[in-house]
């Protein structure tokens, strides 16, 4: 686990753990005062070393695998215009807080689904290339060829963004493959 200092000029704190030491030795007369001493001892130790990575600010870096998210979005004709506006500013927020090595691509269905994008680091939804038939909504079929452009090796996600209203497919059986294949 990579640790990160942010002020160690606060490291200098340690030198006070053998000083609290040196003290409560010469403080201690009997062999009683020793042992409540050494307990006192310890317990100032560790205050002034938590004291001390408090001020450190010390963080343990988290390493983070790259995910791969699948955008399906529904084009289906009980999807309204007025919420695209709303799902691209909802998509665009999500592109903003993944890194460089994440990769994201885009589904578009209705009565079948298409692979608008495959996997890229960068996804620009406002140029949308796929036309879906838009008098049904099978959202099996978009979970379905989601699965299969996602890496097996990779951590993979699949957004959803529909309205629910499937009337072709069974959207559980493939969100129960999915599931299967930790998706």
């Amino acid at each position: 686990m990579p640790f990160t200092v942010h002020h160690p000029i606060w490291l200098f704190l340690i030198i006070l753990v053998p000083v609290v030491w040196i003290v409560m030795n010469a403080l201690s007369k009997t062999k009683q005062q020793a042992g409540l001493i050494r307990i006192s001892g310890v317990l100032k130790s560790l205050a002034v070393i938590s004291i001390m990575l408090a001020l450190c600010d010390l963080t343990v870096k988290e390493t983070v695998s790259p995910i791969n998210v699948m955008i399906c979005l529904d084009q289906s004709g009980s999807t309204g215009a007025g919420d695209r506006k709303e799902i691209n500013r909802f998509i665009e927020n999500l592109l903003s807080g993944l890194t460089e090595d994440d990769a994201v691509g885009l589904i578009t269905f209705g009565s079948n689904a298409y692979v608008d994008r495959g996997l890229n680091p960068n996804l620009d939804i406002s140029d949308i290339k796929t036309v879906p038939d838009r008098t049904r909504t099978d959202i099996e079929a978009a979970i379905q060829l989601a699965v299969s452009r996602l890496q097996k090796e990779a951590d993979n996600k699949i957004l959803l963004i529909t309205d629910g209203n499937e009337n072709k497919g069974n959207a559980l059986d493939a969100a129960a493959l999915a599931g299967s294949l930790d998706i």
